[in-house]
């Protein structure tokens, strides 16, 4: 195009680029502001640490079944690969319960805010249900994973688990996707996925010294005490996230979900942008 414009005598111009188009800029959404949300944003934090434990234990399991299941039950490595439809059959049953959580909370919220756009908050639901499945899941797995108990318990507890560690994943990534605006979202929805990926990396180098110092049944039930601490996060999303998001300079400009001008905090907010 430049050289058709030089050739042409005219001068070339152009919009600007867009976001991301811009080598710098592609850097700065996807590398420094990441981290950059990591330590300054309350949600994007709290999400990225619990997306991450979630998967490294999710991960952790690609190795110790097998190694369970062949050791415990004898079976042979065509039944190992017949047990993953168990957690298989979990995602599905994530998937649905979300999309029926969906359905049914967001008319009934509608009704509730006639005048205002649905608290975005209720994206959380699946996650608040997840985290007690995740929780049960593993402390089933780990104290049923032995001769005394058949070989479906523990089967059916990977199911549970992966049920809830898909509504978990699939509320929390929603909930980021409208908590800011595409910039912030890209951010955050990047800190997120690269530290998930990092945690899935380094937790199956050491589950194998777990389960041989702490046996499977302690080693599970570290994580599920783990999991305690992770438990009333979307909860604490939901008291508190609508005060975060507008509190956020991601969203400086921006009316939170669920809020008008006559609620008191949106006037004071006003009023300070105002006075500046």
């Amino acid at each position: 195009m430049y050289r058709r414009a030089k050739r042409l005598g005219t001068t070339l111009v152009l919009e600007p680029a867009q976001s991301g188009v811009v080598l710098s800029d592609m850097a700065y959404v996807t590398i420094v502001q990441p981290l950059k949300q990591l330590v300054s944003e309350p949600i994007v934090a709290g999400i990225t640490l619990y997306l991450s434990f979630n998967f490294a234990v999710l991960f952790q399991f690609f190795i110790t079944v097998p190694i369970v299941l062949s050791t415990v039950y004898n079976f042979e490595i065509q039944h190992v690969g017949l047990a993953f439809i168990s957690p298989t059959i979990g995602a599905f049953v994530a998937a649905a319960t979300s999309i029926i959580i969906d359905r049914v909370a967001y008319p009934m919220l509608s009704k509730k805010h006639p005048n205002t756009m649905v608290p975005i908050e209720y994206r959380l639901y699946p996650a608040m249900i997840g985290g007690f499945a995740i929780f049960a899941s593993l402390f089933t797995i780990g104290w049923t994973a032995s001769p005394k108990f058949p070989w479906r318990d523990p089967v059916v507890g990977t199911a549970i688990f992966v049920w809830g560690n898909m509504s978990v994943l699939i509320s929390a990534v929603s909930y980021l996707f409208d908590a800011y605006p595409p910039r912030g979202t890209l951010s955050a929805l990047t800190i997120a996925a690269s530290m998930r990926l990092v945690f899935a990396a380094w937790l199956p180098l050491v589950i194998v010294q777990m389960f041989t110092n702490l046996t499977g049944a302690w080693a599970l039930s570290t994580f599920g005490f783990i999991q305690i601490l992770f438990l009333p996060m979307p909860w604490l999303l939901w008291y508190f996230g609508a005060g975060l998001r507008s509190r956020s300079k991601y969203n400086q400009g921006m009316m939170p979900m669920g809020k008008t001008m006559d609620d008191p905090e949106m006037r004071m907010m006003a009023q300070e942008n105002a006075g500046t």
